[in-house]
C-alpha cells in the first residue's frame, strides 16, 4: 500500500490493536511477537520513568511510552517508538504537531514531524529494524537523538546517538557506564541486578553532565 493509505489504516478501526506495524523506507515492518517481559518490558519501563520523571521536574513538553505514532511525511516514515519525547520548544515552533483524533478533537492519532529523542528497546525480532532500518530513518526525519537499549544478552548495551554531519554518531560511554543526553541535559546510566526472585531488576541512574 502507499505511504497515505497506511497512514489512513492506521487510524481505522481495521488497524490491529496488537503487535507493531511501522512504514519504514517504503515497506512494512511488521512485528506480531509478544515482547519479552524482562530484557524488553522491565528496561522500557525504567527508562521511561527516568525520562518522565526528569521532564515533569523541569516541565521540559511531553513524554509518552508506546502507542504514540511518529509521522515524517518527507521520508515516509510512520513508526511507533517505544519512548517518544517532544519538547515544549519542538511544539511551540511547530516542528512537532499533534494530528487531531477523529473522534476526538483534543485527542491525538498521529504525532507529525520530528520529536526530540526517541528509544527504542532491541526484542529478538526487531534488532534489524531498531539498529539499522529505523536508526536510518529517524535521522533523515530530523529527530535529535536516538535512544537503544539491547538487555538480551549476558550484558546490558546502552547507546545515545545523536546527530551528525550525516548519520547518527554514538555518545562514548564513561568508564562507570554513564553516556551524556544533550537533549534532557544529563547522564544517563542502565543497568540491571539479580532481585530475590533470582530475576534481573533494572535501573536507570542521572547525574549532570561534566
Amino acid at each position: 500500500m502507499s505511504f497515505e493509505q497506511f497512514r489512513e489504516w492506521t487510524q481505522s478501526d481495521d488497524f490491529p490493536v496488537k503487535g507493531r506495524i511501522d512504514y519504514v523506507a517504503g515497506s512494512l515492518a511488521i512485528d506480531m511477537l509478544p515482547p519479552m517481559l524482562v530484557s524488553h518490558g522491565q528496561s522500557k519501563a525504567q527508562l521511561f520513568r527516568a525520562i518522565a520523571n526528569r521532564v515533569e521536574f523541569d516541565d521540559l513538553g511531553y513524554v509518552s511510552i508506546g502507542e504514540t505514532r511518529v509521522v515524517s511525511s518527507s521520508i515516509q516514515l510512520s513508526a511507533e517508538p517505544d519512548l517518544v519525547f517532544v519538547s515544549h520548544d519542538s511544539f511551540n515552533s511547530g516542528r512537532v504537531v499533534l494530528k487531531p483524533s477523529k473522534s476526538d478533537p483534543d485527542d491525538s492519532g498521529e504525532l507529525v514531524g520530528a520529536p526530540d529523542l526517541v528509544v527504542e528497546v532491541v526484542s529478538d525480532s526487531s534488532a534489524r529494524k531498531d539498529t539499522k532500518l529505523l536508526m536510518a530513518a529517524y535521522y533523515e526525519a530530523g529527530i535529535d537523538e536516538y535512544w537503544i537499549a539491547d538487555a538480551r544478552g549476558d550484558a546490558v548495551v546502552f547507546d545515545i546517538d545523536t546527530r551528525g554531519a550525516s548519520r547518527f554518531e554514538a555518545v562514548p560511554t564513561s568508564g562507570e557506564g554513564f553516556v551524556g543526553s544533550r537533549v534532557l541535559n544529563r547522564a544517563v546510566r542502565l543497568s540491571r541486578l539479580r532481585n530475590q526472585h533470582g530475576r534481573w531488576k533494572f535501573t536507570v541512574d542521572q547525574r549532570p553532565i561534566d
